[in-house]
């Protein structure tokens, strides 16, 4: 089939709708990539995802002709021409074929195979390598990138007391990384995986009865087990520094959220402090959703925790204004999150002010030593 190409704004609608999971563009020759230039129709899926090699389509069918619906097909890295390693029986047979081939050529023209393939097998191996070092430098950044989200990992549960839009943008965003992740750790034990073949050996060479012949089969045999291995190993680090990238932006974003949540937070928070240089008297305002009170005083929470951790405080006084019940049941939440981080047996006082009734500010006086 003669390949065609894609009018510009058609290509760059089709290369927006391959990144969705829904409604997806995708090129089942080129692992999912649209590219200008094509020979088969595009395929449209109304859902799909990438599971590592594989590419999942619900209910899919092939654009232009609106033929080939499935309910589910499934796109593998490893089945498609420019990515798929031939079969060891095929290679032996075009070294065969070399091998007859050599019959013809004069002791010149062999002298010149040998140094043309000499120069190839080298060529590969630089490749080779160079795709080897990409490897290990993108192990190296994740190694080093994991760690610092270590802490972040470990406050996971506080999740659960956001509320609203809040949450939500929190959970699609930790899924994009999770998805991100899995689809790079995927291609990553791809790369070590990937399998060496057979080399020749000085061996063979010394039994054949036409040495140099040999040599030159045995070359040629290396050289193109070095192209094909070289080819996959180049398409198995393109899927990495995909997925690195999208890593990378999705983390972008996940900090600009925090920080802007952060500031809203900052701006909104229902929290009137009075501080000295050793004690502080806070009031929360116990009106309010339960999931609220904790939102927007999460930053003073977590300080109080690792205060309470760190032994900085000596004494902790919480003053109840009202007997209301909705009241006291935040009263008494906020005083087993306090208990909880009390390993070092801090002196934790609950008062009732029954002077004041008709309050709704909890009184939260702490002093450090």
């Amino acid at each position: 089939m003669s390949r065609r190409q894609l009018p510009t704004l058609l290509y760059r609608l089709y290369q927006l709708l391959s990144i969705l999971p829904v409604f997806r563009v995708t090129y089942d020759n080129t692992f999912g990539k649209v590219t200008k230039e094509y020979e088969e129709p595009f395929r449209i899926s109304l859902f799909s995802i990438n599971i590592g090699k594989y590419i999942i389509c619900l209910f899919s069918w092939t654009l232009e002709k609106n033929t080939n619906y499935k309910w589910i097909h499934l796109i593998c890295f490893d089945k498609i021409i420019t990515n798929k390693l031939p079969e060891e029986t095929k290679v032996d047979e075009k070294v065969q074929a070399f091998r007859g081939s050599l019959k013809r050529k004069a002791e010149k023209e062999e002298k010149a195979y040998a140094d043309a393939l000499a120069f190839r097998i080298n060529q590969e191996d630089q490749k080779k390598a160079k795709s080897f070092n990409k490897f290990l430098a993108y192990i190296a950044i994740i190694a080093f990138v994991l760690p610092l989200f270590a802490p972040y990992l470990l406050n996971i549960w506080k999740l659960f007391f956001f509320s609203g839009t809040e949450k939500y943008l929190y959970i699609i965003l930790g899924l994009m990384l999770l998805y991100c992740f899995i689809n790079l750790a995927l291609f990553l034990r791809e790369m070590i995986n990937v399998k060496s073949y057979f080399r020749y050996g000085i061996g063979q060479v010394r039994q054949a009865r036409k040495p140099a012949e040999e040599f030159l089969v045995g070359q040629y045999h290396d050289w193109y087990w070095f192209k094909e291995e070289s080819r996959y190993e180049v398409s198995v680090i393109k899927n990495i520094e995909k997925y690195i990238g999208l890593f990378a932006f999705w983390i972008v974003v996940l900090l600009i959220a925090h920080n802007a949540v952060q500031y809203l937070d900052n701006r909104g928070a229902a929290v009137t402090q009075i501080a000295t240089s050793q004690n502080e008297i806070i009031h929360i305002d116990l009106m309010q959703d339960e999931q609220e009170i904790f939102k927007k005083n999460n930053k003073m929470f977590s300080r109080l925790q690792q205060d309470l951790l760190d032994n900085r405080i000596q004494s902790i006084i919480l003053i109840n204004p009202s007997n209301q019940p909705i009241t006291i049941n935040r009263f008494k939440r906020i005083s087993m999150l306090l208990n909880v981080y009390n390993i070092h047996k801090v002196e934790i006082t609950e008062i009732a002010d029954k002077a004041d009734e008709a309050g709704k500010d909890l009184q939260l006086i702490i002093m450090r030593r």
